[in-house]
């Protein structure tokens, strides 16, 4: 069964360790609840209001994201010395660094931001000083950067994104009207052979090729008639379609004119009629002229007819002028088919340039929308009527405190020095090994005593037992009040040391 007289008989005999302990954190609490600057807390909320005209471009930044841009600029170091620079809410800060001003200005500022489906997104920033003025004006300055840095970055971002798709603008433009030159060039270079006209060369190519076998047809019958010529003049020594012989002297001629007289006069009359006798008199004399008469020689390529060397030129030139047209139009033939061959090829390559100005064109006529769109978003931000960040709550100077909460500080200061004490006392028990009951001995040595003298305490050494405790008690007191105080004045303040755990803990 657990003695417990015994052992609260041994917590008195160590109640000045207790008291010590106790009475030290105690009083180190008490004190920090009462030198701890009183600290001053200005609240300000903050909300992100819709485009009051719909951005045409519809691609306006979430709130949330919109707020954590704008937290992420405020917070920067050059606005934290800036700020720091201008209220100088920062105890002794003429003495402290550039680094010790940005992480004090850092550990004073609270940002929070809220935001639910449905809802508005709001974000709470709070600024905590040792002076309410001064909380209230670093956090009207941050408001400030905070309105500069919606206005300025939403024109910022609206003139950029307009200048760039100026520049994209210009760019395709440029590319759209470089192929279209090509296009041209390429077309006017096969103008003969593009696939539009490709029909026309077909038909032109049929009415060519008829022309060629007419041309054939033609020149076929001109030999024919040439050689007929020939023929007959071979066979009868007359041209067709003409009464004239051969090419004759007019003696020849007369000649042979009396001798088909007599052979008339001789179907009427008979040989002994004068008629007769004087025709072939004359006969006769006409025979010694030509006989007389030097033999005719004909030229080269000739008949010796004029009559007959005539047609034979005209048919000949005839045959030249087609032989002529028909080379002609072989030529012809010849470019028309190559055209036609050319023409897949063409049209390939046309395509492709025709695909391409197609693309930069539905590029172009994108960017030329973004643009439209990029522009009245410009417009409505420098109009102030588009999505902002606006000031819902405004900054105000704190009329009490905020922190410390003193009378936490002290309660629970008090109540971990007595739990402390209470721990060390215990701790002091389980280490002690000493033997101060019966059941010490027989426990640690195995001895069964007979009998127990108790000791005798009389009311003087009661008396001697309380005067030194008393004097234990008050020489820890004052020990403790003067260390407390020593290092409050000549080494750093207790609020310095502490606060920071204090804060830790959230107690502050």
């Amino acid at each position: 069964m657990l003695d417990v007289r015994y052992y609260l008989s041994l917590f008195l005999r160590r109640l000045p360790i207790f008291l010590v302990v106790a009475v030290l954190i105690s009083g180190v609490a008490i004190s920090l609840a009462m030198t701890l600057p009183p600290a001053y807390v200005s609240n300000s909320r903050l909300a992100v209001e819709r485009p009051k005209i719909d951005d045409p471009s519809g691609r306006l930044a979430p709130e949330l994201a919109q707020l954590q841009i704008a937290q992420g600029k405020l917070m920067t170091r050059a606005n934290l010395l800036m700020i720091a620079d201008i209220v100088r809410p920062i105890p002794d800060q003429n003495n402290k660094s550039p680094d010790e001003i940005e992480n004090w200005m850092r550990s004073h500022t609270s940002l929070w931001s809220r935001a639910r489906q449905g809802e508005a997104t709001f974000l709470d920033i709070s600024f905590e000083a040792r002076d309410p003025e001064h909380a209230a004006w670093v956090l009207d300055e941050y408001l400030k950067i905070m309105a500069q840095i919606g206005a300025d970055e939403g024109v910022e971002n609206a003139t950029q994104k307009l200048e760039f798709f100026e520049r994209l603008e210009v760019e395709l433009r440029q590319k759209l009207a470089d192929q279209n030159a090509r296009i041209l060039e390429f077309k006017s270079s096969n103008l003969d052979a593009l696939p539009e006209s490709l029909d026309v060369r077909l038909n032109q190519q049929g009415i060519v090729q008829d022309r060629i076998v007419q041309f054939d047809r033609d020149r076929a019958v001109l030999q024919d008639q040439r050689v007929r010529l020939m023929q007959i003049f071979e066979s009868t020594g007359r041209v067709a379609g003409t009464p004239s012989g051969p090419n004759l002297t007019p003696e020849q001629q007369q000649l042979r004119d009396l001798r088909a007289q007599l052979n008339d006069a001789l179907a009427l009359y008979s040989s002994e009629h004068p008629q007769v006798r004087v025709l072939e008199a004359k006969i006769k004399q006409l025979e010694q002229v030509v006989r007389l008469q030097p033999v005719q020689k004909t030229e080269p390529g000739t008949t010796g007819n004029p009559l007959l060397d005539t047609q034979l030129a005209d048919i000949d030139a005839r045959i030249a002028d087609i032989d002529s047209q028909k080379k002609d139009a072989l030529k012809q033939l010849a470019g028309i088919e190559a055209t036609i061959e050319q023409t897949p090829i063409n049209g390939i390559r046309l395509d492709e340039l025709m695909l391409e100005r197609d693309n930069i064109q539905i590029q172009y006529n994108d960017v030329r929308g973004k643009l439209a769109d990029a522009a009245a978003s410009k417009e409505i931000i420098a109009g102030n009527q588009g999505q902002r960040v606006v000031v819902i709550e405004p900054p105000s100077i704190p009329d009490q405190p905020s922190k410390p909460n003193r009378l936490i500080i002290a309660a629970g200061g008090t109540f971990f020095g007595i739990m402390a004490g209470i721990g060390i006392v215990v701790l002091l028990l389980i280490l002690d090994q000493s033997i101060h009951r019966p059941q010490d001995l027989v426990a640690r040595l195995n001895v069964t005593p007979l009998a127990t003298i108790p000791n005798v305490v009389t009311a003087g050494d009661r008396v001697r037992a309380r005067l030194r405790g008393l004097a234990w008690g008050v020489a820890v007191l004052i020990g403790i009040s003067v260390i407390v105080y020593a290092v409050h004045i000549y080494y750093q303040p207790l609020d310095e040391i502490f606060l920071p755990f204090i804060e830790k803990l959230g107690i502050a």
